[in-house]
């Protein structure tokens, strides 16, 4: 359910050059058989298990993580932990990482430097409430799941929030 899209790799599986296979039953020695009976002779086996969210760095109480997921307002801001943002705790389909990091580090620039301000908790609850909602009817069910973001979606949203905050910036200083 996830798209594989590197040209290299998808270039290797159109010539064959790499294939899928079903769930391992076992292995003895160099023989790997497969769920649907098959078998074959391996020199190498590539796992790809995903990875965990994982926080070392922070007590488990100043960031709630559920499933792989990371309860963040706007996937930045920890609502209990006032003055921390957190850049890049999303998976983006289409690859595009890289530049939802660029534009998630814009809008903490604007709040850091003051010229956007976050909601109090109960907003900032609510988003991250709506958005857990939003995933569990675009996505399976499953913690690979837990990051994912639609990258024009995401990065409208973030857009949006920073356009109503200048907004309200603006309405507030004309008062």
């Amino acid at each position: 359910t996830h798209p594989a899209s590197h040209p290299t790799f998808m270039m290797h599986v159109g010539y064959g050059r790499i294939h899928f296979r079903p769930a391992i039953r076992s292995v003895v020695g160099t023989t790997v058989t497969f769920d649907d009976g098959s078998s074959g002779e391996y020199d190498a086996m590539v796992a790809s298990t995903g990875y965990a969210v994982d926080m070392p760095f922070l007590d488990e109480s100043v960031v709630t993580r559920t499933r792989q997921s990371v309860d963040l307002f706007m996937r930045i801001f920890p609502p209990d932990a006032p003055g921390l943002a957190l850049i890049g705790y999303f998976n983006a389909t289409g690859g595009s990482n890289i530049r939802l990091m660029d534009v998630q580090s814009r809008l903490l620039a604007e709040v850091v430097a003051g010229h956007l301000a976050l909601p109090g908790l109960p907003a900032m609850r609510r988003d991250i409430d709506e958005r857990r909602a939003r995933a569990a009817k675009r996505y399976p069910d499953s913690p690979r799941y837990g990051l994912e973001v639609d990258q024009l979606i995401y990065a409208d949203e973030i857009r949006k929030f920073r356009a109503a905050q200048r907004r309200l910036r603006i309405g507030r200083a004309e008062r």
